[in-house]
């Protein structure tokens, strides 16, 4: 079985951060936006892991493309920043065509 997580964007999205979340629902269901899109969740964001990493394979391969990948830290948990590290030391989601932006959201 196949399926695309559909991401919708539009010009609101880039200037309010509630409004992102609520268009940013894979198939139109939040809930999966947690299953497959989060670096904390029961499977260790491994689904997420492996997507980032054949984005990344990808533009190793086509040489010239630079991608700059965004993720949120809330500041709701004292181990969030470790969790996240873990992550991505465990998962090694890194390459020199890819900056990692951490972004704290103003809620």
């Amino acid at each position: 079985m196949s399926f695309a997580l559909v991401v919708l964007k539009d010009r609101n999205t880039f200037h309010r951060f509630d409004k992102f979340n609520s268009k940013y629902n894979p198939i139109g269901e939040s809930r999966l936006r947690e299953v497959f899109l989060k670096v904390d969740n029961d499977m260790g964001g491994c689904y997420y892991a492996d997507l980032i990493k054949e984005v990344m394979a990808e533009m190793v391969e086509s040489k010239y493309q630079m991608a700059e990948l965004r993720i949120s830290v809330y500041g709701r948990s004292l181990e969030e920043w470790d969790k996240l590290a873990n992550w991505a030391v465990t998962h090694q989601v890194f390459c020199k065509n890819v900056r990692w932006v951490i972004q704290v959201p103003r809620l």
